[in-house]
């Protein structure tokens, strides 16, 4: 991943990763079934990157649940769909337009 960093830095890049690359996204504790899993779900190191590439925009996976965070001039994005058991909707349209995000590079 760094190798296809460098290729493209000073360009606008756009980070995507199935893992988290933050810590801010991991479940919240404390929770008695992810206290263990939370080490699992992704890697801090990924935010260095962030950092070393100016990546203007980290989008990332792996949790059922949607939020965003903005630091050191990334705009870190979960928009996850997740499992239908977990939508908030009862339709599919609303909760796909509820994870949509518009980029602006």
């Amino acid at each position: 991943m760094e190798r296809e960093l460098a290729e493209h830095r000073g360009r606008p890049i756009i980070m995507v990763t199935h893992m988290l690359t933050h810590p801010y996204f991991k479940v919240p504790m404390p929770h008695p079934r992810w206290s263990y899993f939370n080490a699992f779900l992704g890697s801090a190191e990924y935010a260095d990157l962030y950092r070393q590439y100016n990546v203007r925009y980290g989008i990332m996976g792996h949790v059922h649940y949607r939020k965003t965070f903005a630091a050191e001039g990334t705009e870190m994005i979960c928009a996850c769909l997740g499992y239908r058991r977990e939508w908030r909707q009862a339709s599919v349209v609303q909760e796909i337009r509820d994870c949509l995000y518009i980029l602006t590079l």
